[in-house]
């Protein structure tokens, strides 16, 4: 009792001193304030935005001033525990180093917590390219309806009927055609492809490496580009190629594959 009881005075004393020399920060809305002043890609911003709700959830209510190194430490093995990879566990953390950092920098915390803290890198991910064989098949369940035989615990089956949505077969002969990421492949629009070059090019803010890029359209890709300009007058430029807005196709990839 004795030992609580001398914890609380210092901590009320800590807290004091950090009252007097400004306002006591909440993490939830400094972090919302950091992502308001932030300059980065509109597909990053909401990346960022998506990990402050989904995963940096125990901080919310947290003080600035309260955070020390071991809450760090104990939130990345608790990503580890979870099953993340070394990869996603590292980009959380430099999310936290850079927001911690921002905020020492303003004044609203001594030192940042995550200084010195480091996330096993863990082993690198191996590409894997399809056979012309499996790009076919991939491309053929993107566009014909599948039934598709699952099994419970109970050992019983039942089938499940799955209607591809009609933008997968493009989508995904784009990633096959041009190896674009799922990001720029979603929010590529008309005015990215210019036909008369048989080119689509993407400037560099739109672009995770920040550079300009551009690739050439395969045979395969342009016939089907023409036939969906055929008949039409007039294009807008930020129409999507894939016809539809949608925000993620990896549900409907996965199903497919």
């Amino acid at each position: 009792a004795e030992r609580l009881i001398v914890e609380w005075c210092e901590e009320r004393e800590r807290r004091e001193a950090a009252e007097s020399s400004g306002p006591v920060r909440r993490f939830e809305a400094t972090f919302r304030e950091w992502l308001e002043l932030k300059t980065c890609r509109p597909s990053t911003l909401e990346d960022y935005k998506w990990t402050l709700k989904g995963v940096f959830t125990g901080f919310h209510e947290v003080y600035l001033e309260d955070f020390e190194a071991k809450d760090i430490e104990s939130f990345v093995k608790e990503l580890e525990r979870k099953g993340l990879s070394g990869r996603t566990r590292q980009k959380h953390l430099f999310l936290l180093r850079s927001f911690f950092e921002w905020c020492r920098l303003h004044g609203y915390m001594q030192r940042n917590p995550c200084d010195g803290i480091k996330a096993p890198r863990g082993s690198k991910r191996k590409g894997v390219a399809l056979t012309a064989e499996e790009a076919r098949a991939l491309l053929w369940e993107a566009r014909k309806p599948m039934v598709k035989q699952l099994k419970d615990s109970r050992r019983k089956k039942w089938e499940q009927h799955w209607d591809p949505p009609e933008y997968l077969q493009l989508a995904i002969l784009i990633a096959l055609t041009t190896g674009l990421r799922r990001g720029n492949i979603i929010g590529l629009r008309w005015k990215h492809v210019d036909m008369g070059r048989r080119k689509i090019v993407i400037r560099a803010e739109e672009m995770k490496g920040n550079a300009d890029h551009e690739v050439p359209i395969c045979e395969e890709l342009h016939g089907v580009l023409v036939s969906l300009l055929a008949g039409r007058d007039k294009v807008k430029p930020e129409e999507p190629v894939i016809g539809v807005e949608v925000t993620e196709i990896t549900t409907s990839y996965k199903s497919a594959l």
